[in-house]
């Protein structure tokens, strides 16, 4: 499908991007082909292209919010899915390049709704998908003496997308870095570890790139509904 062969042709510039060594954050960026002199690009370079062709072609906004809706929980997903396959990545420094992606994406929705107000809505319903790769990062950065300190039902409110078992795991796996020399305290793992024996653990806690809430689309699909033509005949 379109939105299948799109997200594979944007993995390709999205996770080089943001596992970028660089400590600049600014040099977060991908250097593209010798065709076009190796100018630096944001990976979201690709969402605009897509966008300005759909807009082009006159497709309607509510098919434009579906689309990059289901693009955003993609991206959400590969980059959460990304730290959980790869506990070497769970550290001060990479929390905040996954900070500077998720800003990066929040920016560029704000651009389209500054072209025109019919995408305002884009942003907000756009942006909440990527609510594991964000609840992550911030997880990463947050000074790790909070875990000790706070209760478990409390970190749900500040992580609502993330399960308790999803915190344990990305806590157990952190590590320090040129960033933070912290660790998690051995009070905070027993804390989590007994949470995670009264809740009901889930099947598994990567995501999958191509399922994406029905809640999250369903109000642009009644409004789809809402504007089809009258049959007569």
């Amino acid at each position: 499908t379109l939105i299948t062969a799109y997200c594979v042709e944007l993995d390709k510039v999205l996770i080089p991007a943001v596992l970028e060594t660089s400590r600049n954050l600014d040099k977060m960026q991908l250097i593209v082909n010798s065709e076009t002199r190796n100018v630096p690009r944001s990976f979201t370079w690709r969402l605009t292209e897509m966008f300005d062709i759909m807009v082009a072609n006159t497709f309607f906004p509510v098919i434009i919010h579906q689309f990059f809706i289901q693009v955003y929980y993609f991206m959400n997903s590969r980059l959460f899915n990304l730290l959980l396959k790869q506990p070497e990545l769970c550290t001060v420094g990479f929390g905040f390049r996954l900070n500077y992606a998720v800003s990066e994406l929040q920016a560029w929705l704000a651009q389209c709704r500054d072209k025109d107000d019919q995408y305002s809505t884009l942003v907000s319903k756009a942006g909440e998908q990527l609510g594991h790769v964000r609840d992550a990062a911030n997880l990463l950065v947050l000074g790790k003496s909070y875990f000790e300190e706070e209760n478990v039902s409390n970190m749900g409110n500040v992580f609502p997308s993330l399960s308790v078992f999803a915190i344990k795991q990305l806590l157990d796996a952190f590590l320090p870095d040129e960033l933070s020399n912290e660790r998690i305290s051995n009070a905070a793992k027993r804390k989590l570890e007994t949470a995670c024996s009264k809740a009901t653990k889930p099947a598994q806690l990567q995501l999958d790139p191509f399922s994406v809430p029905q809640a999250a689309i369903g109000v642009f699909a009644a409004k789809t509904k809402q504007r089809q033509p009258k049959k007569y005949f």
